[in-house]
C-alpha cells in the first residue's frame, strides 16, 4: 500500500466526497463520482460519501454515508433553496467522523456560508480539494432569470475567497490556477471494465457513423447532417455513409434535427435510434467504423474539453472525431480531428481518414487501459495533494 495514503499513527486517511445534487442510478455524472470513489478506494482511503435527496422537487435532506444529517420543511423558498445552508450539521459529522480530506465536486454554489464552512474546515487542518468539472462556466449562465442572476453574483464574489481556503483545485483544464488557486490537472475517467472491445462487423463498401449523446446543441449533429447533405448532393460521391444517431429523440435539438433530415430527404442514411441502455450498444458500434464525438463545444464558449464519452469510444476501440482540443487525443492516429467552429462536415474527408488509417482496435484498447482509467487519474490527484 502507498506510504502517502496513511497517517502518522497508520491507519487509513478517511477522505470524504462531498456533492450538493442528487444521485441519479444511471445517470452520466452519478456513475462518474461512484467511480472517483471506487479508484480512491483502490488507493487506499477509507471513503465516506455525502449527498442530497430530492423529495417532491426539492433538494431537502442530506444523507452521509446511510445517515440522513439534515432535512428541510417549511414554505416554498425554505425547500428550494434550503440546501444551500447544510453545514452546521454537515460539519459536526465531519469532525465526529475524523475527516482528513474532502473532495468536493463544486457545482456552482458558492455563498458566504460555504465560504463559511471552508474556513471552518481550515481552523481542523482538514485538506479540501475542489474540483471544477467544467472551466470557465460563466458562458453558461448567460440567459439566466432575475433570481438565478443574484444567486450568481454571490456565487462570483465568494468565489474569490476559494484561494484562502482550498488547498487545491483538480481541473480537466489546462489552466494552472483557477480563481488564485493552484490547480491538479486530470482528465475525465473511464470504468473500463465495463466497456467492451468492439467487434469488426462493417459491411464492405459502406461507412456507418455513430453518434450517442444526450443531443444538446454543443454536440453540434447539424454539422453532421448538413455535411451528409452536401455529400450526397454532389452525384459523383457513391459509397454509402450512414449516422445512426442514439440518445434523446424528443428535445428541442432532436426535433430541429429531424425535421432537417426530412427537409434533406436523408431519412435512408441518418436513423434516429431514441435512447438505448449502454448494455444493448454493443451491436451498434459493432457495425460502424466511426464514432461521432462533439462537433459544438465552441457554442458554449470553450476550445478545450475531456468528454467521457471520447475516453468510452477509445476503450470500446473505434476511431471517433470531434471538434476541440482533448489533450489525450489530439496526436493519436485513431483520431479525426475537425475545425471548431459551424461548418458543415466534409463527408469525403472522413471517407478518406477512414480508407488511409492503419490502426488496430487493440492498441486503441491498450491506451485507454493505461492512461484513461479513474485509477490512473486518481492517481495523478494523489501524488498532487
Amino acid at each position: 500500500m502507498d506510504s502517502y495514503i496513511t497517517t502518522n499513527n497508520s491507519r487509513k486517511q478517511k477522505l470524504l466526497f462531498l456533492i450538493f445534487h442528487e444521485i441519479d442510478e444511471g445517470n452520466g455524472v452519478s456513475n462518474k463520482i461512484k467511480n472517483q470513489i471506487k479508484a480512491f478506494r483502490h488507493h487506499g482511503f477509507d471513503v465516506d460519501f455525502s449527498y442530497l435527496i430530492k423529495e417532491n422537487g426539492f433538494l431537502k435532506k442530506r444523507k452521509y454515508n446511510n445517515d440522513i444529517i439534515s432535512s428541510i420543511e417549511g414554505n416554498y423558498h425554505a425547500q428550494k433553496y434550503g440546501y444551500k445552508y447544510f453545514y452546521k450539521e454537515l460539519f459536526s459529522k465531519i469532525t465526529e467522523q475524523g475527516v482528513d480530506i474532502i473532495y468536493i465536486r463544486y457545482t456552482h454554489f458558492a455563498n458566504p456560508l460555504f465560504i463559511k464552512f471552508l474556513s471552518k474546515l481550515k481552523k481542523k487542518r482538514i485538506k479540501v480539494l475542489l474540483e471544477i468539472p467544467t472551466y470557465p462556466y460563466d458562458s453558461e449562465y448567460k440567459n439566466v432569470k432575475f433570481k438565478q442572476k443574484l444567486f450568481l453574483i454571490i456565487e462570483r464574489l465568494s468565489r474569490n475567497f476559494f484561494k484562502y481556503y482550498c488547498d487545491k483545485i483538480v481541473t480537466v483544464s489546462s489552466d494552472t490556477k483557477i480563481f488564485g488557486t493552484d490547480t491538479i490537472i486530470i482528465s475525465n475517467g473511464i470504468n473500463i471494465d465495463k466497456i467492451k472491445l468492439k467487434k469488426k462487423k462493417q459491411k464492405p463498401g459502406e461507412y456507418r457513423l455513430i453518434g450517442v449523446a444526450n443531443i444538446r446543441f454543443w454536440h453540434g449533429f447539424d454539422r453532421m447532417i448538413k455535411g451528409l447533405h452536401d455529400y450526397y448532393s454532389d452525384k459523383k460521391n457513391i459509397t454509402k455513409v450512414y449516422f445512426d444517431i442514439i440518445g434523446d429523440s424528443s428535445n428541442k435539438e432532436s426535433l430541429e434535427y429531424r425535421n432537417m433530415v426530412k427537409e434533406y430527404r436523408l431519412q435512408e442514411f441518418i436513423i434516429f435510434n431514441g435512447v438505448i441502455k449502454t448494455e444493448n450498444l454493443d451491436p451498434y458500434f459493432d457495425k460502424a467504423n466511426l464514432a461521432v464525438g462533439s462537433l459544438g463545444i465552441h457554442r458554449i464558449g470553450l476550445n478545450e474539453a475531456n468528454p467521457i464519452k471520447n475516453r468510452e469510444y477509445c476503450a470500446k476501440g473505434i476511431p471517433f472525431m470531434y471538434a476541440m482540443i482533448d489533450r489525450d487525443f489530439d496526436e493519436k492516429h485513431f483520431i479525426h480531428k475537425v475545425p471548431d467552429d459551424d461548418s458543415n462536415i466534409n463527408i469525403n474527408a472522413v471517407i478518406k481518414f477512414l480508407e488511409e488509417s492503419n490502426f488496430s482496435l487493440e492498441s486503441e484498447r491498450e491506451y485507454a487501459e493505461e492512461y484513461l482509467t479513474w485509477n490512473s487519474q486518481i492517481k495523478k490527484i494523489i501524488a498532487q495533494m
